[in-house]
C-alpha cells in the first residue's frame, strides 16, 4: 500500500535470474548449434535464430522499465478502440518502478483462471469478452500492437463486473504495416 492509501502490486526480479538465464541460453545455443552441424535440415529451420530471438524476448521481459512501457502504450492505443471501456489496464507508478521492481495499481476482481467463479458469472462475462475481443482485433489490425500473453492469469473480472482488468505487459508483440496487410490476406 502506498502512502496516499492506495492498493498497488509490486512485481519484483528475481535476484540472479539473469545470471541463471544467461547459462541456461548460453547451454541451448551450444546444443542448437551442434544439431544444426549435423543436419542441413534442422539448420534451414533455424533453431539457433529461434533460441537468440526467444532470449532477446525474454531479457526485455526481465527490464519492468520496458514492461512500464509497454502498459502504458497499450493503455493510450486500447483506448482509441475501446469506447465502452471494457478493457482496464492498471495505472502504473513509474516514479516507483525500476529495472527490477514494478509499481501498478491493485486490480480487484476474480481471474478468469478461477473457472469456477467464471462459470457462474458466464452472463456478465461473455458480452465482455466478445467486446473485449473486438478491441484486442482493432489494436491489433489498426496500430500493430498486441497484449502477446493473454491466459486466465492475466485477465480479471473486476469487482464492478463491467470490465476487463489486463495485467502482465512483459511480453508484447508489435506488427508493422505490411505484416497487418500479410496477416490479412492469409485471414
Amino acid at each position: 500500500q502506498l502512502q496516499n492509501g492506495e492498493d498497488v502490486i509490486l512485481k519484483v526480479r528475481r535476484p540472479g535470474i539473469e545470471r541463471t538465464m544467461q547459462t541456461d541460453f548460453a547451454i541451448i545455443m551450444l546444443l542448437s548449434k551442434q544439431v544444426e552441424r549435423m543436419s542441413q535440415e534442422i539448420r534451414y529451420i533455424g533453431i539457433t535464430r529461434m533460441v537468440d530471438d526467444f532470449a532477446s524476448t525474454l531479457q526485455n521481459e526481465l527490464n519492468f522499465n520496458v514492461e512500464a512501457l509497454n502498459c502504458d502504450r497499450l493503455k493510450q492505443i486500447s483506448a482509441k478502440h475501446d469506447p465502452n471501456g471494457s478493457f482496464y489496464i492498471p495505472k502504473v507508478y513509474r516514479e516507483l518502478t525500476r529495472e527490477n521492481i514494478l509499481v501498478a495499481e491493485f486490480l480487484k476482481g476474480t481471474k478468469f483462471s478461477d473457472h469456477l467463479s467464471m462459470n457462474q458469472k458466464r452472463d456478465k462475462v461473455l458480452p465482455l469478452l466478445d467486446s473485449g475481443v473486438e478491441v484486442f482485433v482493432k489494436t491489433f489490425l489498426a496500430d500493430g500492437f498486441f497484449h502477446a500473453d493473454l491466459h486466465g492469469g492475466n485477465l480479471f473480472l473486476l469487482e464492478d463486473e463491467k470490465r476487463i482488468g489486463v495485467v502482465d505487459f512483459g511480453l508484447v508483440g508489435s506488427l508493422g504495416k505490411r505484416g497487418r496487410q500479410s496477416f490479412i490476406a492469409i485471414v
